[in-house]
């Protein structure tokens, strides 16, 4: 493509392609951020953080030391490990989605009525008492455009061996 005022002609305002840097002012143009992201990557490397009056001494936007790059790489890569040791994500539980899923979009549980039949289901569902029929997981499932396999419990030790 070609750069048009070193924007990416075609792209939104101030979107740049990979490995181009970026600028952003803070705090009413206090401070400048000047970052690059490395998609292939997904990393965001910060070349430069503060005033106006230290960007001007240095060359933060055409730094470009591979050196420099490998290693934020590789930072960026043992954080995530770290992240994922650390806080592993785990599959939220019926009650705690659908509670989520109505809080997101301004329900109440009479709002769940439709979809999951009587007051009482609704009532059952959200407590954990029970779990969803195939008719309530499509109701919801296109209410909210989820996945299913979000609505659906995993199968017990006991089923996957019968």
């Amino acid at each position: 493509m070609e750069k048009a005022g070193g924007r990416d002609e075609g792209s939104p305002e101030g979107e740049r392609s990979q490995g181009q840097p970026g600028g952003i002012n803070i705090k009413g143009n206090d401070y400048r951020l000047i970052a690059v992201v490395q998609y292939d990557h997904d990393v965001l490397m910060i070349r430069f953080l503060g005033s106006h009056g230290d960007y001007g001494k240095v060359d933060a936007e055409n730094a470009r030391d591979p050196a420099d790059q490998a290693r934020m790489v590789a930072q960026a890569c043992l954080a995530e490990a770290y992240e994922r040791s650390r806080w592993p994500r785990r599959v939220p539980s019926l009650p705690d989605l659908l509670t989520y899923l109505m809080d997101q979009h301004g329900l109440t549980r009479a709002d769940l009525i439709p979809l999951l039949g009587t007051a009482s289901r609704v009532s059952e569902v959200l407590a954990g008492k029970r779990e969803l029929s195939m008719t309530m997981v499509r109701k919801l499932r296109q209410r909210f455009h989820i996945p299913a396999d979000l609505l659906i419990p995993p199968l017990r030790s006991s089923e996957i061996a019968a």
